[in-house]
């Protein structure tokens, strides 16, 4: 099934949740159904006492009831191949093929072993065969351009482009996806 949007009170996008995680958080009242899912319900098992089942809509945007502060830790986005896959948008950034994430490797642009560290600005997303061309060089040692400049994201941009990816009209209003 599919995931939801979780948005804090003021209706600022936190993060996707599963589904079922969503559920929990309505039925405890932390939460407060914004939109659901066309044709998309899950059912309880049969009850005891009734003899039935109940039905209950799967929701597609879920607000929490009571604001929550975000430390400025947590609105940094963490480093992730799958996040950089969302960043530089499955392409090798030396080649521009399209990338899975079984074929897809996190190449340091300096590399590690010469100082290079594990950052935003300093990895990209790149095939096999082109981080192995490049090896420990820089790209400039190697002959290879980069197809974008490393950058940082915002966890909102990420969540964006997860909007755009998995094509959930209802979520683009809050993330602001045209």
């Amino acid at each position: 099934m599919r995931r939801v949007l979780l948005l804090n009170q003021s209706g600022e996008p936190l993060t996707f949740i599963d589904w079922k995680r969503a559920l929990t958080l309505l039925f405890k009242g932390r939460a407060q159904p914004v939109e659901y899912f066309e044709n998309a319900e899950v059912h309880s098992g049969v009850s005891r006492g009734t003899g039935e089942c109940s039905a209950y809509r799967v929701p597609s945007v879920i607000s929490l009831a009571k604001y929550i502060v975000l430390p400025q830790r947590g609105r940094m986005v963490a480093l992730s191949k799958r996040n950089l896959m969302l960043r530089d948008k499955c392409e090798c950034q030396y080649c521009g093929d399209h990338l899975r994430a079984d074929t897809a490797t996190i190449d340091h642009v300096l590399p590690v072993s010469r100082g290079g560290k594990n950052t935003w600005k300093n990895t990209v997303l790149s095939c096999k065969p082109c981080n192995n061309t490049k090896g420990s060089k820089t790209p400039a040692e190697a002959g290879m351009g980069l197809r974008s400049k490393p950058w940082t994201p915002s966890r909102v941009l990420l969540l964006q482009q997860v909007a755009v990816q998995e094509n959930v009209e209802a979520w683009k209003p809050y993330l602001q996806v045209t």
